[in-house]
């Protein structure tokens, strides 16, 4: 069973952090610094809850101000929560225990009784976005959505996403064209998940590509080298790169289809060479790290993969240099 309760904060002294970390009076949305401020703000209260949930037989975590107590108790700890009513009358409906309000309150917040509910290991334990009931996966229903978003990108070169807007001075959440980075963070956050559950379960093969990965790799494949906003070199390694970077630096002003040199001297490069990442990147592209044999495979990979895609189309060249 696992207790989520949602907190809001209510001490007013930390100006001096708002004061650095805000601009207009609010903290920019998806702002780096929010994690590690709401860590800071919650110190205190992680520290008497961890003894809480110690003395109760409950295991602890929180994200930002979203609090969850898990066991594997039959009974639920009264000192966490307890029902409200009679089995027949609100079976389902927990209150904050007596001890977990105080330690709240004491350290300057207050519960959200709004958000605060009760999860059974026999219905789907949902904690920040992650379902968490045997293993850590995501719902399904947003890999459904993201699989459809990566469908409509290769198919009409744009794709809708539910987001924050604002009209009239006010934040509201509607569909909107979405951004290849944002999509691009979408399928990273799914990837990250599988490949732990790959590396701590036997669920699949390690040599096997799951569905969610294929559709990753049409993705990468569309972004990095179909839509690519600069024609894109892709050479046999990271060597070959620095080498070639340097020539056409020296050479800037001769080949001004390759670089520009900037007012101030400095040159721009106007290709891409395309860098050997140690991430899911060149994993799911199965460049790995480069090589004669590797760039044959991805070339006629390549050509098979793009015959699917009916977007915008080609507009940069993709360069293959050995």
């Amino acid at each position: 069973m696992k207790y989520h309760v949602d907190v809001v904060e209510r001490r007013r002294d930390y100006a001096v952090i708002a004061q650095i970390a805000c601009n207009g009076h609010a903290l920019p949305q998806g702002s780096p610094c929010s994690p590690v401020i709401s860590n800071l703000v919650a110190h205190l209260l992680d520290m008497r809850l961890v003894k809480l949930a110690s003395e109760t037989g409950c295991t602890y975590s929180r994200y930002a101000d979203d609090l969850t107590f898990s066991t594997n108790k039959k009974e639920f700890p009264e000192d966490i929560a307890v029902p409200s009513g009679t089995e027949d009358s609100a079976p389902h409906v927990w209150l904050p225990g007596e001890a977990l309000q105080k330690v709240i309150e004491r350290t300057g917040f207050r519960i959200n009784a709004k958000k605060t509910h009760q999860m059974y290991r026999t219905s789907r334990q949902d904690v920040t976005g992650l379902v968490v009931n045997k293993k850590i996966n995501i719902r399904w229903e947003h890999r459904h959505t993201v699989r459809a978003m990566v469908h409509s990108l290769v198919k009409t070169g744009t794709f809708q996403i539910l987001g924050v807007t604002h009209k009239d001075g006010h934040a509201v959440l509607e569909k909107r064209p979405g951004t290849l980075n944002e999509l691009h963070g979408m399928l990273g956050f799914i990837d990250s998940i599988d490949v732990y559950n790959k590396t701590h379960t036997s669920d699949a093969l390690p040599d096997e590509r799951s569905s969610n990965e294929k559709v990753y790799r049409e993705f990468l494949i569309y972004n990095t080298f179909y839509a690519a906003q600069a024609p894109v070199v892709i050479c046999e390694g990271e060597t070959d790169n620095v080498y070639l970077t340097l020539a056409i630096r020296s050479l800037a002003t001769e080949f001004p289809a390759l670089a520009e040199v900037m007012p101030d001297h400095k040159i721009r490069l106007k290709v891409r060479l395309y860098k050997y990442p140690s991430s899911s990147t060149a994993r799911l592209l199965d460049l790995k790290d480069g090589g004669s044999s590797v760039l044959s495979n991805f070339i006629a990979a390549y050509k098979k993969e793009t015959k699917s895609f009916t977007g915008p189309g080609l507009t940069e060249p993709v360069v293959i240099l050995c």
